[in-house]
């Protein structure tokens, strides 16, 4: 997704985020509803921090749940980490101009994100639960924070000036 925005013109560009939020949106759907389901199917058994550990694991239809879930996680990683790699890209990279050299220092930039998260989530799988809740924490608040802040002065501020 980041080379094809860097690469598109404006208008494509805008149509991309739209596209990009769509998807998004249809992901957090996606995760509250099954995970809303499995609270209210299994809620009061909850004794273990991923829930697709308490489903019974020889029924046919959760063995399809767990592997449709799956392939959310694995398509949705991508849009997950556009974040981490548009933030550390601005970081190193807006002082750049243009050059081949800059876009595979780029790509090797994404590369080692990924393997550093799959390096964290195979080290500590066990602590994934604590992992994620504490960045939620540390990430989240900000963003809710902050983000009203910044869209408000976007849209209604006068002048840019404070």
């Amino acid at each position: 997704l980041l080379p094809v925005i860097e690469a598109a013109d404006k208008n494509s560009r805008d149509n991309m985020i739209t596209l990009f939020l769509l998807a998004m949106g249809t992901l957090i759907v996606s995760h509250i509803t099954i995970s809303e389901t499995l609270y209210y199917a299994y809620g009061h058994e909850l004794n273990e921090p991923i829930v697709f550990f308490l489903l019974p694991q020889d029924n046919w239809f959760v063995l399809v749940v767990e592997a449709l879930y799956m392939f959310v996680i694995l398509f949705s990683f991508p849009y997950d980490i556009w974040v981490t790699n548009y933030v550390t890209e601005y970081l190193l990279f807006s002082s750049m101009r243009y050059s081949e050299t800059r876009k595979w220092l780029k790509n090797l930039s994404r590369a080692l994100i990924i393997a550093a998260s799959l390096t964290v989530s195979t080290l500590f799988y066990d602590y994934i639960p604590h992992i994620t809740g504490l960045a939620g924490i540390l990430i989240g608040v900000p963003v809710v924070m902050i983000t009203p802040a910044l869209l408000n002065n976007d849209l209604y501020a006068k002048d840019n000036t404070c």
